[in-house]
């Protein structure tokens, strides 16, 4: 894995987010008719090229180490989210713009005499409705894949719980030994310090012993 590799798409992927931000909170609103799908147009391709740079970044970090993964897992849940909801405001606005090319067209054909003109009309209609269609569809799979991702983090932060359970569990072990050993050295002192007075009690009674034994030898005669 390369770090500046993996910088670098992260940088891309953030600029490209603040672009997509900027366009469809501030540009897009106030637009209408063909310009707003002409905008739009362009604000889904500019999605598509940071969905592909958050697909990057994705394989990059997959060859990372795994402490280096979760460090990176709600960043990556964040950028996420901020893609999901730039594509529901897009599908929002897309969809706005078909009902209004709809309505126009429908407006604008005050008479269905012309047998071309009217047919060209329903192909113009039936399409509008396709991509309303698919504007539905799209905002099912954000859905679903919103509801993935949060599936994703809770099972990723369960495993971190476990994890830390278990490290709880081996410094509560590493405690309970430490105060073992703590008492038994304890306990060695104790003894230590009882030997000594012991082999002090030995020594007073042999120097007295040897007194005594020198006194019986020199004043007794």
């Amino acid at each position: 894995m390369s770090s500046e590799r993996l910088e670098r798409y992260e940088e891309n992927l953030k600029s490209q987010l603040r672009d997509l931000e900027a366009l469809v909170s501030h540009t897009l609103p106030s637009l209408r008719g063909d310009e707003l799908r002409r905008y739009v147009r362009q604000a889904e391709h500019k999605l598509e090229d940071a969905e592909n740079e958050y697909s990057q970044l994705q394989v990059e970090l997959k060859r990372a180490p795994r402490s280096f993964q979760q460090e990176y897992n709600l960043s990556m849940a964040r950028y996420k989210n901020e893609l999901n909801s730039l594509k529901r405001n897009l599908i929002s606005y897309s969809s706005k713009s078909a009902r209004t090319e709809l309505l126009s067209r429908d407006d604008d054909s005050t008479s269905f005499g012309a047998t071309n003109d009217g047919y060209d009309q329903v192909l113009r209609n039936t399409e509008a409705m396709k991509r309303a269609t698919y504007s539905v569809h799209k905002a099912q799979e954000i859905s679903a894949e919103t509801d993935q991702i949060a599936d994703n983090i809770v099972n990723e932060l369960g495993e971190q719980r476990q994890t830390l359970l278990r490290t709880r569990d081996r410094v509560s072990g590493f405690d309970a030994q430490m105060n073992q050993t703590r008492s038994l050295l304890r306990k060695i002192a104790c003894q230590t310090v009882q030997n000594r007075f012991i082999l002090i009690a030995v020594i007073i009674v042999e120097v007295l012993i040897l007194i005594l034994v020198t006194w019986l030898k020199f004043f007794k005669k």
